[in-house]
């Protein structure tokens, strides 16, 4: 459970997924790029905690998992849509769960990172033998970005994520763990 508080005046609109997926089938290019996400199992919105642990959060007790877990937003991200940005707020660590996102630096993609359904077509044309065991975008592990500067390792965010597909990711606030660790 979570509290949207807003800091200044706005207008929210509440769309039920009926009403979305509707729309979407008057729209066939559209529902493509959404079908990804809107297929994704409940039991992947656990990436990186419950299932396929991430590095940061071994040794965790289930109960802390847990915790943490229940404190996750999921949020999503439209294509081209920057998801984080190099300069700014330091204490957010996103999780890929669904979709491609490209890493930036200086305007420039680095490298791209897919999960999910995204990473499932991208091995179904790639020969296993001719993988390259350093390409960030063939692992199946969860996918972090802004881990360093949310764990404190980096002081400045020097890189720009920006979703290349639709793209489901799960949101930790820096905040919220400190809350949960006291």
């Amino acid at each position: 459970r979570f509290t949207l508080t807003a800091e200044t005046s706005c207008i929210v609109f509440k769309v039920e997924k009926h009403v979305f997926q509707k729309a979407l089938g008057r729209f066939p290019q559209e529902d493509a790029m959404y079908a990804p996400v809107q297929l994704t199992p409940q039991s992947a919105l656990t990436a990186g905690l419950h299932n396929q642990t991430a590095t940061i959060f071994e040794g965790l007790s289930h109960g802390s998992l847990h915790d943490i877990d229940q404190c996750m937003l999921n949020r999503l991200f439209f294509p081209g849509e920057v998801m984080l940005k190099a300069g700014d707020d330091l204490s957010k660590i996103l999780i890929l769960v669904e979709g491609t996102a490209d890493v930036e630096i200086a305007g420039r993609i680095v490298r791209s990172k897919a999960r999910g359904k995204d990473l499932e077509d991208l091995l179904g044309h790639q020969d296993p033998a001719a993988m390259d065991p350093e390409n960030d975008a063939l692992e199946r592990s969860p996918a972090f970005f802004g881990e360093l500067e949310f764990l404190g390792f980096s002081s400045a965010r020097s890189t720009t994520i920006r979703a290349q597909t639709a793209c489901l990711c799960r949101l930790l606030e820096q905040d919220v763990l400190q809350q949960i660790t006291a």
